[in-house]
């Protein structure tokens, strides 16, 4: 089991690195260590095809969108949806790739908040990402209907 920690600052700015704690600082940094059990499902590639580059991954968490915020997702045909779905980021170097896809079961609008699908995100990277696999966390939102997937950019989109 991994252990993954969210730094938070107090101005409310989430999924910033931090590398130096300075002592005699604003006092403005929190850290909360709390219990994640995420619902992950970590996909081998097959002979062939790429894996998701942990370097191009965290960069699009690190750049991603974590407010606390309340949130409706959904796809953009549902009446209330705010977030539309599917969303896809797809970043690509000579290094490699990683595309995030966040959706949601069909026809159903849910709530949860970015901050929510960026600790997804970040179990992706530590477990599956880590072992040279893609992966799916499924369950975020209220009614557990959005789901977050981590793969090489240069694979199918696909939904099960």
């Amino acid at each position: 089991m991994r252990a993954i920690a969210v730094v938070r600052w107090s101005s409310q700015e989430f999924g910033k690195c931090v590398t130096d704690i300075q002592a005699g600082a604003k006092s403005n940094l929190i850290i909360s260590l709390q219990s994640y059990t995420p619902n992950i499902h970590c996909i081998p590639s097959r002979a062939g095809h790429p894996v998701p580059n942990g370097t191009i991954c965290a960069e699009i968490s690190d750049g991603m969108e974590a407010t606390t915020q309340i949130k409706t997702f959904g796809s953009g045909d549902l009446p209330g949806a705010e977030v539309s779905l599917p969303r896809s980021l797809n970043l690509m170097s000579p290094e490699g790739s990683c595309e995030m896809i966040v959706n949601s079961k069909k026809g159903i609008v849910d709530t949860s908040s970015w901050f929510e699908i960026y600790k997804a995100v970040k179990a992706l990277e530590a477990v599956c990402v880590a072992k040279g696999e893609g992966g799916i966390s499924s369950g975020q939102g209220v009614q557990g209907s959005i789901f977050v997937a981590l793969r090489s950019g240069s694979q199918a989109a696909t939904e099960k």
